[in-house]
């Protein structure tokens, strides 16, 4: 024999980087994202609780769900439990906006509504990830949060 090394295993791939994990200029979805984590953990510091995580997993949901309401002229929730499969979640919520011109009237519109406040300040989430979708009515935002 020759003595041939064996192949080597294949390393395992990188996860993708979440669309909200960079903001950049040329991608003003993902910037707007980005401040809407960075506004909703201000609102949770405010309330003496810990700062949410951004999931990789709830981002690439959010930005999903956001595109299919936006593609379909819809604005209303679809049932969460594929988040739920999907980013192995105990718990799971979601906000959405719709025609806000910016993170900060999107964050303070939901701060305004008992419900989505509810979410923004529920001590046993720990991750969030946000979309943001342009649209015909403007910007549309999911804001999904996982336990």
């Amino acid at each position: 024999g020759d003595g041939a090394a064996a192949p080597a295993p294949a390393a395992e791939p990188e996860p993708p980087l979440a669309p909200a994990a960079v903001a950049s200029a040329d991608d003003p979805g993902a910037a707007m994202a980005a401040d809407v984590v960075t506004l909703t953990n201000e609102r949770r510091a405010e309330a003496g609780l810990a700062p949410l995580g951004v999931s990789a997993c709830a981002t690439e949901q959010a930005v999903a769900r956001a595109g299919v309401l936006v593609a379909e002229g819809r604005f209303e929730h679809d049932p969460l439990g594929p988040v739920l499969d999907a980013c192995r979640a105990g718990t799971v919520g979601e906000n959405l906006s719709l025609g806000y011109p910016s993170a900060q009237a999107a964050v303070a519109g939901w701060m305004g509504s008992p419900g989505h406040r509810e979410n923004i300040l529920r001590a046993s989430y720990a991750q969030v990830g946000v979309g943001c979708v342009p649209g015909g009515r403007g910007w549309l935002c999911a804001q999904v949060f996982v336990g």
